[in-house]
Protein backbone atom coordinates (compact mmCIF):
# COMPACT_ATOMS: atom_id res chain seq x y z
CA UNK A 1 0.00 0.00 0.00
CA UNK A 2 1.18 3.51 -0.74
CA UNK A 3 1.74 5.85 2.18
CA UNK A 4 -0.66 8.76 2.68
CA UNK A 5 1.98 11.11 1.28
CA UNK A 6 1.77 9.45 -2.14
CA UNK A 7 -1.96 8.66 -2.13
CA UNK A 8 -3.70 9.86 -5.27
CA UNK A 9 -0.44 10.57 -7.11
CA UNK A 10 0.67 9.01 -10.38
CA UNK A 11 3.89 7.07 -10.85
CA UNK A 12 6.43 9.62 -12.10
CA UNK A 13 8.18 7.05 -14.29
CA UNK A 14 5.26 5.98 -16.49
CA UNK A 15 2.93 8.92 -15.75
CA UNK A 16 -0.10 6.64 -15.97
CA UNK A 17 -0.41 4.22 -13.06
CA UNK A 18 -1.36 5.19 -9.49
CA UNK A 19 1.65 5.05 -7.21
CA UNK A 20 1.91 2.14 -4.81
CA UNK A 21 5.22 2.99 -3.19
CA UNK A 22 7.91 5.62 -2.77
CA UNK A 23 11.14 5.25 -4.69
CA UNK A 24 14.57 6.82 -4.22
CA UNK A 25 15.30 8.53 -7.53
CA UNK A 26 19.01 7.89 -6.99
CA UNK A 27 19.38 4.43 -5.45
CA UNK A 28 20.74 4.19 -1.93
CA UNK A 29 23.23 1.58 -3.17
CA UNK A 30 25.23 4.32 -4.91
CA UNK A 31 26.30 5.60 -1.49
CA UNK A 32 28.20 4.36 1.53
CA UNK A 33 26.00 3.48 4.49
CA UNK A 34 26.66 6.73 6.33
CA UNK A 35 25.87 8.93 3.29
CA UNK A 36 22.33 7.88 2.43
CA UNK A 37 20.36 10.66 4.12
CA UNK A 38 18.09 13.13 2.34
CA UNK A 39 17.94 11.32 -0.99
CA UNK A 40 15.07 12.50 -3.24
CA UNK A 41 11.99 10.26 -3.21
CA UNK A 42 9.07 10.13 -5.64
CA UNK A 43 5.82 8.17 -6.07
CA UNK A 44 6.17 5.03 -8.19
CA UNK A 45 4.16 2.03 -9.29
CA UNK A 46 5.36 -1.52 -8.66
CA UNK A 47 6.24 -2.42 -12.30
CA UNK A 48 8.31 0.73 -12.84
CA UNK A 49 9.97 0.32 -9.45
CA UNK A 50 10.90 -3.27 -10.28
CA UNK A 51 12.30 -2.36 -13.70
CA UNK A 52 14.36 0.49 -12.25
CA UNK A 53 15.66 -1.75 -9.47
CA UNK A 54 17.07 -4.16 -12.04
CA UNK A 55 19.06 -1.41 -13.73
CA UNK A 56 20.25 -0.14 -10.33
CA UNK A 57 21.44 -3.59 -9.29
CA UNK A 58 23.58 -3.82 -12.42
CA UNK A 59 24.97 -0.27 -12.41
CA UNK A 60 25.78 -0.06 -8.69
CA UNK A 61 27.84 -3.22 -9.12
CA UNK A 62 29.65 -2.06 -12.28
CA UNK A 63 30.08 1.73 -12.20
CA UNK A 64 32.40 1.78 -9.15
CA UNK A 65 35.04 0.02 -11.30
CA UNK A 66 35.35 3.17 -13.42
CA UNK A 67 34.88 5.77 -10.70
CA UNK A 68 37.38 8.41 -9.62
CA UNK A 69 35.74 9.48 -6.36
CA UNK A 70 37.24 8.21 -3.11
CA UNK A 71 33.97 6.48 -2.21
CA UNK A 72 34.13 4.48 -5.44
CA UNK A 73 37.13 2.57 -4.08
CA UNK A 74 35.43 1.92 -0.74
CA UNK A 75 32.28 0.83 -2.55
CA UNK A 76 34.31 -1.43 -4.82
CA UNK A 77 36.14 -3.06 -1.93
CA UNK A 78 33.33 -3.39 0.62
CA UNK A 79 30.00 -3.35 -1.20
CA UNK A 80 30.48 -4.64 -4.73
CA UNK A 81 31.74 -8.17 -3.83
CA UNK A 82 28.55 -9.06 -1.88
CA UNK A 83 26.44 -7.68 -4.74
CA UNK A 84 28.28 -9.74 -7.32
CA UNK A 85 28.06 -12.82 -5.11
CA UNK A 86 24.27 -12.63 -5.49
CA UNK A 87 24.53 -12.40 -9.29
CA UNK A 88 26.71 -15.20 -10.56
CA UNK A 89 25.90 -14.54 -14.23
CA UNK A 90 27.02 -10.90 -14.03
CA UNK A 91 30.12 -11.88 -12.09
CA UNK A 92 31.05 -14.42 -14.77
CA UNK A 93 30.43 -11.89 -17.56
CA UNK A 94 32.72 -9.34 -15.93
CA UNK A 95 35.41 -11.93 -15.31
CA UNK A 96 35.37 -13.18 -18.90
CA UNK A 97 35.32 -9.71 -20.43
CA UNK A 98 37.89 -7.94 -18.30
CA UNK A 99 40.98 -6.68 -20.06
CA UNK A 100 44.32 -5.29 -18.94
CA UNK A 101 45.44 -2.17 -20.76
CA UNK A 102 47.78 0.80 -20.45
CA UNK A 103 46.42 4.32 -20.05
CA UNK A 104 48.36 7.62 -19.91
CA UNK A 105 48.36 9.35 -16.53
CA UNK A 106 48.03 13.13 -16.11
CA UNK A 107 51.79 13.33 -16.36
CA UNK A 108 51.82 11.34 -19.60
CA UNK A 109 53.25 8.16 -18.02
CA UNK A 110 51.55 4.92 -19.09
CA UNK A 111 49.89 3.18 -16.16
CA UNK A 112 48.24 -0.26 -15.99
CA UNK A 113 44.43 -0.24 -15.90
CA UNK A 114 41.58 -2.72 -15.92
CA UNK A 115 38.70 -2.47 -18.40
CA UNK A 116 35.48 -4.41 -17.99
CA UNK A 117 32.53 -4.94 -20.36
CA UNK A 118 29.66 -2.51 -19.90
CA UNK A 119 25.99 -2.66 -20.94
CA UNK A 120 25.47 0.92 -22.12
CA UNK A 121 21.72 0.42 -22.58
CA UNK A 122 21.31 -0.27 -18.86
CA UNK A 123 22.82 3.12 -18.12
CA UNK A 124 20.58 4.83 -20.69
CA UNK A 125 17.45 3.20 -19.27
CA UNK A 126 18.24 4.08 -15.66
CA UNK A 127 19.15 7.69 -16.34
CA UNK A 128 16.01 8.15 -18.41
CA UNK A 129 14.09 7.17 -15.29
CA UNK A 130 16.25 9.42 -13.11
CA UNK A 131 15.46 12.36 -15.41
CA UNK A 132 11.74 11.66 -15.01
CA UNK A 133 12.09 11.37 -11.25
CA UNK A 134 14.10 14.55 -10.78
CA UNK A 135 11.83 16.57 -13.09
CA UNK A 136 8.94 15.71 -10.77
CA UNK A 137 10.93 16.07 -7.56
CA UNK A 138 12.22 19.56 -8.34
CA UNK A 139 9.54 21.03 -10.61
CA UNK A 140 6.44 18.81 -10.28
CA UNK A 141 6.67 17.90 -13.98
CA UNK A 142 5.25 14.57 -15.18
CA UNK A 143 6.92 13.40 -18.41
CA UNK A 144 4.23 11.03 -19.66
CA UNK A 145 3.00 10.36 -23.22
CA UNK A 146 3.84 13.15 -25.62
CA UNK A 147 7.33 13.70 -24.23
CA UNK A 148 10.61 12.02 -25.04
CA UNK A 149 13.30 11.46 -22.45
CA UNK A 150 16.84 10.58 -23.47
CA UNK A 151 20.09 9.95 -21.65
CA UNK A 152 23.62 8.85 -22.35
CA UNK A 153 27.20 9.77 -22.97
CA UNK A 154 27.93 12.44 -25.55
CA UNK A 155 30.83 13.24 -27.83
CA UNK A 156 32.79 16.40 -27.08
CA UNK A 157 30.79 18.14 -29.79
CA UNK A 158 27.54 17.02 -28.20
CA UNK A 159 28.65 18.20 -24.79
CA UNK A 160 29.53 21.59 -26.28
CA UNK A 161 26.02 21.92 -27.69
CA UNK A 162 24.38 21.12 -24.38
CA UNK A 163 26.78 23.38 -22.51
CA UNK A 164 25.67 26.19 -24.80
CA UNK A 165 22.05 25.47 -23.88
CA UNK A 166 22.93 25.50 -20.20
CA UNK A 167 24.78 28.79 -20.44
CA UNK A 168 21.74 30.44 -22.04
CA UNK A 169 18.87 31.87 -19.98
CA UNK A 170 16.77 29.10 -18.41
CA UNK A 171 13.65 29.36 -16.31
CA UNK A 172 14.99 27.47 -13.28
CA UNK A 173 18.03 25.43 -12.34
CA UNK A 174 19.18 23.14 -9.55
CA UNK A 175 22.63 22.03 -8.41
CA UNK A 176 22.74 19.05 -6.05
CA UNK A 177 25.59 17.10 -4.46
CA UNK A 178 24.57 13.77 -2.92
CA UNK A 179 26.93 11.74 -0.78
CA UNK A 180 29.78 14.27 -0.68
CA UNK A 181 30.41 14.08 -4.40
CA UNK A 182 29.43 10.46 -5.03
CA UNK A 183 26.48 11.57 -7.20
CA UNK A 184 26.32 15.16 -8.42
CA UNK A 185 23.79 16.63 -10.83
CA UNK A 186 22.80 19.93 -12.39
CA UNK A 187 19.33 20.44 -13.84
CA UNK A 188 18.01 23.21 -16.12
CA UNK A 189 14.40 23.91 -17.09
CA UNK A 190 13.41 25.64 -20.31
CA UNK A 191 11.80 29.05 -20.48
CA UNK A 192 8.89 28.38 -22.81
CA UNK A 193 7.57 25.12 -21.43
CA UNK A 194 8.43 23.26 -18.21
CA UNK A 195 8.89 19.85 -19.81
CA UNK A 196 12.08 20.93 -21.58
CA UNK A 197 14.89 19.96 -19.22
CA UNK A 198 18.63 19.32 -19.50
CA UNK A 199 20.59 17.38 -16.88
CA UNK A 200 24.29 16.79 -16.29
CA UNK A 201 25.34 13.91 -13.99
CA UNK A 202 28.69 13.03 -12.49
CA UNK A 203 28.81 9.65 -10.75
CA UNK A 204 31.73 8.63 -8.52
CA UNK A 205 33.75 11.64 -9.65
CA UNK A 206 33.37 10.79 -13.34
CA UNK A 207 33.00 7.45 -15.09
CA UNK A 208 35.30 6.54 -17.96
CA UNK A 209 33.41 4.84 -20.79
CA UNK A 210 35.10 3.95 -24.05
CA UNK A 211 34.73 1.76 -27.10
CA UNK A 212 30.92 1.62 -27.23
CA UNK A 213 29.31 2.70 -30.55
CA UNK A 214 26.32 3.94 -28.57
CA UNK A 215 28.64 6.20 -26.54
CA UNK A 216 30.33 8.41 -29.14
CA UNK A 217 33.76 9.87 -28.48
CA UNK A 218 36.85 8.23 -27.08
CA UNK A 219 35.96 8.63 -23.41
CA UNK A 220 33.47 10.44 -21.26
CA UNK A 221 33.21 11.29 -17.59
CA UNK A 222 29.77 12.91 -17.64
CA UNK A 223 26.30 11.46 -18.25
CA UNK A 224 23.67 13.72 -19.79
CA UNK A 225 19.90 13.57 -19.81
CA UNK A 226 17.21 15.69 -21.43
CA UNK A 227 13.47 15.80 -22.01
CA UNK A 228 11.35 17.53 -24.66
CA UNK A 229 8.00 17.39 -26.39
CA UNK A 230 7.30 14.84 -29.14
CA UNK A 231 7.61 15.55 -32.00
CA UNK A 232 10.45 18.02 -31.63
CA UNK A 233 9.00 21.48 -31.39
CA UNK A 234 10.54 24.69 -32.71
CA UNK A 235 9.18 26.75 -29.86
CA UNK A 236 11.74 28.11 -27.46
CA UNK A 237 13.99 26.33 -25.04
CA UNK A 238 16.69 27.35 -22.65
CA UNK A 239 17.22 30.65 -24.41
Amino acid sequence: MASKKWKGKLCVYCGKTPATTADHVVARQFFLLDKRDNLPKVPACAPCNSEKSGHETYLTAVLPFGGRHADALSTLQDMVPPRLAKHAKLQATLRRGRERLWRPSEGGVLMPALAIPFDHQRMVALFQQIVRGLAWHHWAVILADGYQVEAGALSREGEAIFSTLIEARCHREVHVDLGDGAFVYDGYQGVDYPELTVWRFTVFGGIELAGDPAAPGATTTTIWGWSARKPTSHEGGCG
